[in-house]
């Protein structure tokens, strides 16, 4: 029910980032003639729907004044060499950059999207140094190759972890920082150009297309003689990147759920507007061009991180802050910051051994994988890492090394090749919960967290021309339904129109059922049933997890459309709905007729699509009249 309250507080984007206002593209500058049109490429993975703007007055967060744009399916903003698409032919393009408010040097920064090599959502913060010559290049490029399907810019500026840890930093201090990360053979000449290699192209031709489970398996474990230098390099590159990642954000929301726990105001402290993020992300930048480290004899510095480290890189990030500088004294605290450096030094030390070394598209996958279920099992562990309680720390410790365990084995290896090899994929956060519960079995885990296999390209998909409807009841009983329709031409399109219905008893009084009606547009970000709905102040991710039945403990928070419960014999879609950097599993109101239905999760067609409040509440779905308030109170 958090959910439906985000909806009427029609603010998820800008409470992603921290912020308030700008709701309209006035901060786009669209009228200047003098403006330039800002292009480029955001991957961790590869971001779709990130919010890029460009950050005036570094401060980390995005200001009403600021100009901003989102990132494309593809992780693209301005300009898409993918499918030879300028945005900014339309200024006021969701997409396109615009801005004639900067010159000379300049920053950009990524924040929220969904990492398309995960399916979760992107958590933190990423940053591009650069200047304006060289993107009024780009955009002579793109304006000169227009209608062209062949011509590509020379090179398309990317932000990525590591643009973000150099910073604008000379070459050879660039090339410095990223040696003690782990790469090799880098230098001052050779540097510039790798922070503009999209480092998660390295997917090999027929990779995962082949339904022979024989042909795809052997095509996943490609040996390393058999892919190219290039693609060497970019797995090597994509290694790195995650593992510097992945460490950064434990240490980030270990030290924010430290505050948070204690009852330390961030916003308080943070008097100067600064982003909480930007201020550690700084502080660990000096950490590692300051420790000395050789990571040719023993890993990476980050998986070597102690207590001294966690306390050097805070007081760094918070000299200028007396009250947090004053807990340093508190043996609470010092016994915190040792879960803290144990947390994290995990993570790094988990990301390493399953993605370093690998000679494999698959296997670098599989690691991929391995690596988010950690750092997801720290997530919801992380208020217990850092507990006054040591009874509570230390059991969050067991369960984070018990995962961790699993994710290095042979086992969850083979497991997950399986589960590539026949087009499906995972609920990374199903499955790290399922794998910190002790008394679960990896197979029982992984059967319950795999996502249905969705229909091919072409295909009739899940989404497209159909409504869902879907309920769901709060602890204290106040209830609510959404009613989500799906434009497009046609039933296989992966993009188009939608509205957005939704009725919420606030008070179980009959009085209080209101109907509203929110419009924009949908985007399905893979083709694994991952779609990313968009309004001007919302945005948030639905993910088709699976046709079953209702757990029967939830069953009792489930609405439905026809009686007040729903049947345990009864397959429903599942849903996870990310927003605001929160998760929620809901389920549909209808019935899966036919499990083997690839494309029935519960949704059904829809011929026509409300306009208006009062259309929503009249709306008939699946033969029931009035379906949006339909067991709201009545």
């Amino acid at each position: 029910m958090k959910f439906i309250k985000t909806l009427l507080a029609s603010s998820i984007s800008l409470l992603l980032l921290g912020t308030a206002g700008c709701s309209d593209n006035t901060a786009q500058d669209t009228q200047q003639e003098d403006a330039t049109s800002f292009t480029g490429l955001v991957i961790d993975g590869r971001v779709a729907r990130g919010f890029v703007w460009v950050d005036t007055d570094d401060d980390g967060h995005i200001d009403t004044h600021e100009p901003y744009a989102y990132t494309d399916s593809d992780g693209y903003y301005g300009y898409n060499p993918l499918t030879n698409t300028n945005y900014c032919d339309d200024l006021n393009n969701q997409y396109c950059l615009n801005t004639g408010m900067v010159e000379g040097d300049f920053i950009i920064r990524i924040a929220g999207g969904v990492d398309l090599s995960t399916g979760e959502p992107f958590d933190g913060l990423m940053t591009l140094h650069s200047n304006t010559n060289d993107a009024k290049e780009v955009e002579q490029q793109v304006s000169e190759m227009s209608g062209s399907e062949t011509s590509k810019p020379d090179f398309m500026p990317v932000i990525s972890p590591f643009t973000s840890i150099v910073g604008n930093l000379s070459a050879a201090d660039k090339a410095t920082i990223l040696n003690k990360l782990g790469l090799e053979d880098l230098n001052a000449d050779n540097v510039e150009e790798m922070l503009k290699v999209d480092f998660t192209d390295f997917q090999v031709e027929g990779d995962v297309q082949e339904s022979s489970s024989k042909t795809a398996k052997s095509a996943n474990r490609k040996s390393a003689q058999d892919l190219t230098a290039e693609q060497l390099v970019s797995l090597d590159y994509f290694a790195n990147a995650t593992v510097y990642q992945k460490t950064t954000r434990t240490l980030s929301n270990l030290v924010f759920a430290f505050f948070e726990q204690r009852a330390i105001s961030i916003s308080e402290l943070l008097s100067d507007n600064v982003f909480f993020g930007k201020k550690l992300d700084d502080a660990i930048l000096e950490f590692i061009w300051e420790k000395d480290h050789n990571t040719t004899l023993d890993g990476s510095l980050l998986a070597q991180i102690s207590d001294e480290d966690i306390v050097y890189i805070i007081k760094k990030a918070f000299f200028d802050i007396p009250k947090v500088m004053a807990i340093f004294d508190n043996d609470d605290y010092k016994s915190a910051i040792s879960s803290t450096s144990d947390a994290v030094s995990s993570i790094a030390n988990l990301t390493e051994e399953v993605l370093r070394d690998r000679g494999s598209v698959g296997h670098i996958k599989v690691g991929l994988l391995a690596s988010q279920i950690g750092y997801s099992t720290l997530l919801t562990k992380s208020n217990d890492l850092i507990s006054t309680n040591q009874f509570v720390r230390e059991n969050a410790h067991d369960i984070l090394d018990d995962v961790i365990s699993t994710m290095v084995s042979d086992d969850f290896s083979d497991a997950i090749i399986d589960i590539i090899d026949t087009g499906r994929t995972l609920d990374i956060k199903q499955l790290s919960d399922d794998l910190a519960d002790t008394e679960k079995s990896l197979a029982d885990s992984i059967a319950n967290a795999t996502l249905a296999q969705a229909p091919e390209n072409g295909e009739a998909g899940i989404w497209a021309q159909r409504v869902l409807s879907m309920s769901g009841k709060s602890e204290d009983g106040e209830r609510g339904r959404i009613l989500i329709f799906f434009g497009g031409d046609d039933t296989s399109d992966k993009k188009g129109d939608v509205s957005i219905c939704y009725a919420y008893n606030a008070n179980n009084n009959d009085e209080d059922v209101k109907a509203t009606l929110i419009k924009g547009t949908w985007q399905e970000l893979n083709s694994r049933g991952i779609v990313q709905l968009n309004q001007a102040l919302i945005s948030f991710t639905i993910k088709a997890l699976k046709q079953a039945p209702i757990p029967a403990e939830e069953i009792g928070n489930v609405v439905g459309l026809g009686d007040e419960t729903a049947s345990s014999d009864d397959n429903f879609g599942h849903f996870r709905f990310v927003n605001d950097g929160r998760q929620e599993l809901w389920f549909s109101d209808i019935a899966v007729e036919d499990t083997s239905d690839t494309r029935d999760f519960g949704l059904v067609d829809a011929t026509t699509i409300p306009t208006t409040p009062a259309q929503c509440e009249s709306f008939a779905v699946n033969g029931v009249e009035n379906a949006l308030v339909k067991n709201l109170g009545f």
